[in-house]
C-alpha cells in the first residue's frame, strides 16, 4: 500500500508545487537535477528538482519527505516521527509486526501478522493505528499499547496469552473482535472493547 500511495501522491506533490515558479527553492536543497547519497552525513538520498525535493531514508529514520519548493512537505512511513508532524504509513511492510513510535498514522486491512515472541502491534509514543480485519497472533503479546498510542481494532481476530496490554495513558478500543486470551491494563491506560 506505501508503494501505490507514493506512486499517486509523490507526482501529484511535486506537480503541485512546480505550478508555482516564483517559490523560492526549500531550505538546503541543492541545485535542480542534483542527486545526493547520504547527504552531510546523515543516511538516505535527496533527489532536487525544478519542482522541490524528494528524500529517501531523511537523517537515517526511514520513510519518505517530499518538500516543495515553498516548504510544504509530504511525509510517507518512518520511524521516529516528527513531533506535530503526523505520517502516515509506517509500521513495517504488509504482514509483519507493526512498530509504531513517535507521531505516526498507521492503518493496516486484511492481514495476517503471526508475530512469534513478538507483539503483532507495537505502539507507543503518540502513534495511531487502525487494523480492520485483521487476525493477530503471539506466543506472548499481541497488542502492545504505550505512551499516549491509540490502537483501534474492527472485527480483528486476536490470539495470544495476552492479547491486549494497555500501560501509560494508551488507548486500546476493539470493535466487534475476538479476543482469545487475557488483556492487561495498568496505569491510566483504557481499554475499550464493544
Amino acid at each position: 500500500m506505501r508503494t501505490t500511495l507514493l506512486t499517486l501522491l509523490v507526482p501529484m506533490f511535486m506537480a503541485a508545487c512546480s505550478s508555482s515558479s516564483d517559490a523560492p527553492p526549500p531550505p538546503s536543497a541543492g541545485a535542480p537535477g542534483q542527486v545526493q547519497i547520504n547527504p552531510a552525513g546523515q543516511g538516505g538520498v535527496t533527489v532536487t528538482g525544478p519542482g522541490g525535493q524528494v528524500q529517501v531514508n531523511p537523517a537515517g529514520q526511514g520513510g519518505v519527505t517530499v518538500t516543495g519548493p515553498g516548504g510544504q512537505q509530504l511525509q510517507v512511513g518512518g520511524g521516529m516521527g516528527v513531533p506535530g508532524q503526523p505520517q502516515i504509513g509506517g509500521g513495517g511492510a504488509p504482514g509483519t509486526p507493526i512498530v509504531c513510535d513517535g507521531v505516526q498514522v498507521v492503518v493496516r486491512s486484511n492481514e495476517t501478522i503471526n508475530a512469534g515472541a513478538l507483539p503483532a502491534i507495537n505502539a507507543s509514543g503518540l502513534c495511531n493505528v487502525t487494523c480492520n480485519n485483521c487476525t493477530l497472533t503471539s506466543s506472548s503479546v499481541a497488542v502492545s499499547a504505550a505512551g499516549q498510542a491509540v490502537i483501534t481494532l474492527n472485527n480483528a481476530n486476536v490470539t495470544a496469552p495476552v492479547t491486549l496490554s494497555v500501560t501509560g495513558q494508551a488507548t486500546v478500543t476493539s470493535n466487534e473482535s475476538t479476543l482469545n486470551g487475557r488483556t492487561t491494563r495498568s496505569g491510566q491506560g483504557t481499554l475499550i472493547t464493544n
